[in-house]
């Protein structure tokens, strides 16, 4: 898992049982923007284009690239 403190809130991408990486926000374990590699949906995240509205449309800040997540083992 990584995750990333932004302005907005807390910004996770999780890995799910089996091997896609997915987006959830703040509190909420709805799962947003799923893809097999987790630069990719780190790219979606920094272009507020998860499909998740109120991360898209917050205009917060975020990580330019996964290298900038804080990655925790899970």
């Amino acid at each position: 898992m990584w995750y990333y403190r932004s302005s907005a809130g807390l910004l996770r991408i999780v890995r799910d049982p089996e091997g896609i990486y997915q987006f959830r926000f703040g509190d909420d374990d709805t799962e947003w923007t799923g893809h097999a590699d987790p630069r990719a949906l780190a790219d979606d995240v920094y272009n507020h284009a998860t499909g998740y509205l109120e991360w898209d449309s917050s205009g917060a800040d975020a990580p330019q690239d996964l290298s900038e997540w804080i990655y925790v083992r899970d």
